[in-house]
């Protein structure tokens, strides 16, 4: 059987599937190959999540179902010249070429690679746009590593809003999805390879090879979930499995109602000061100072396991004096996914929540204690 694709296509293809590898069971460390009419799909799968794409071919093709190294197709893929790339298949190998370029690499049948289990009849379905994959990424940066805190290492989506949070901060975006009676906890996981989906678009598009009304507006994405399991696809890409079984924090009873004080000041003028003052960050003590007076904000560190200090003031505006610290960490992040370069800071005291508001989206970041 032999079969034609373009390099541009098949590099894409099998760059998103590769993501998931590494796995202690050899087949886990594979790629499924499926050639049908006119097509090919490629499936790779760590047993939690599963990444599959497609795209098309030109040639004679009978049906056929193989398994090839990851490792070994990847490195093809990307030595492969641009053009057109051949691909035959034999009884246990696969010949791929392109230019003057040959490879050959073993490959077996898919009679143990593990097949995803059917999100279910019971399952929701609709199209999000845009707009709501940007806000579930956005908002992951407030979720927590710490597997034991369940349903925070996860993203939690429903009709009308996404929320993440890790106990110490959190963000809300109020960005209704559509699809009514969605109330799901993607994992932390899926969150992370929703951005390389995003990415996994046509690759005509992402090579920049069409126009803007060649390009859909607005793009749309499938999302299907049940109680226990999703798939999301976004054109001819896609991943699906299994969502987090618990039940997601009331994260609106930490949202401030009342905040009489505030400050205005530039993003970028904050977050180069953080990354200043943090040169001189402890190690075991992450925590930045800082000093919100009427015209200003004075940012520092201190170093309390070698000793040192860092200290930066910026402009501000309409400041009401406060001194609180923050982990400098998450008082990062939450700047970094603001949009706009005009940022209002609000606030209570020194205990309590400071949140920014930015159009659909609201963040808190808890204070810690100030340095000495």
């Amino acid at each position: 059987m032999k079969v034609k694709v373009q390099k541009k296509e098949f590099k894409k293809l099998i760059d998103y599937v590769s993501q998931i590898t590494g796995s202690p069971l050899p087949i886990l460390n594979m790629i499924k190959l499926e050639f049908k009419e006119s097509s090919l799909s490629a499936t790779a799968s760590d047993l939690e999540v599963y990444l599959s794409g497609k795209i098309p071919t030109i040639g004679d093709v009978e049906e056929k179902v193989i398994c090839v190294d990851t490792k070994k197709l990847r490195g093809i893929a990307d030595a492969l010249p641009d053009g057109d790339v051949n691909i035959e298949i034999l009884t246990v190998k696969m010949k791929i070429s392109g230019g003057k370029s040959k490879y050959s690499v073993s490959c077996i049948g898919d009679e143990d690679f593990p097949t995803p289990e059917p999100v279910g009849e019971d399952a929701i379905e609709g199209k999000v746009t845009d707009e709501i994959i940007n806000a579930i990424v956005k908002v992951y940066s407030c979720a927590t590593t710490d597997e034991f805190k369940g349903a925070m290492t996860g993203v939690w989506v429903t009709e009308n809003h996404i929320a993440a949070t890790d106990g110490f901060r959190a963000a809300v975006a109020y960005e209704p999805c559509g699809i009514k009676d969605l109330d799901i906890v993607l994992p932390g996981k899926t969150v992370r390879l929703i951005s390389l989906l995003k990415r996994a678009r046509s690759p005509l598009e992402i090579a920049g090879e069409l126009t803007e009304e060649e390009i859909p507006s607005p793009r749309l994405t499938t999302l299907i979930a049940s109680d226990s399991k999703f798939k999301i696809i976004i054109d001819n890409f896609g991943l699906e499995g299994k969502l987090v079984d618990q039940k997601f924090p009331n994260i609106f009873s930490v949202i401030p109602k009342d905040q009489p004080s505030k400050v205005m000041v530039k993003k970028s003028e904050f977050l180069s000061a953080l990354k200043s003052v943090r040169v001189n960050l402890g190690k075991f003590h992450p925590i930045v100072s800082c000093e919100i007076l009427e015209n200003s904000i004075i940012v520092r560190t201190k170093d309390e396991e070698v000793g040192g200090t860092a200290e930066i003031e910026i402009d501000a505006k309409e400041g009401t004096p406060i001194n609180c610290g923050f982990n400098a960490e998450f008082l990062n992040d939450m700047l970094s996914i603001l949009e706009k370069e005009d940022i209002t800071i609000t606030y209570s005291k020194p205990q309590r929540a400071f949140m920014v508001i930015e159009d659909k989206l609201t963040q808190i970041i808890m204070p810690t204690s100030v340095l000495s």
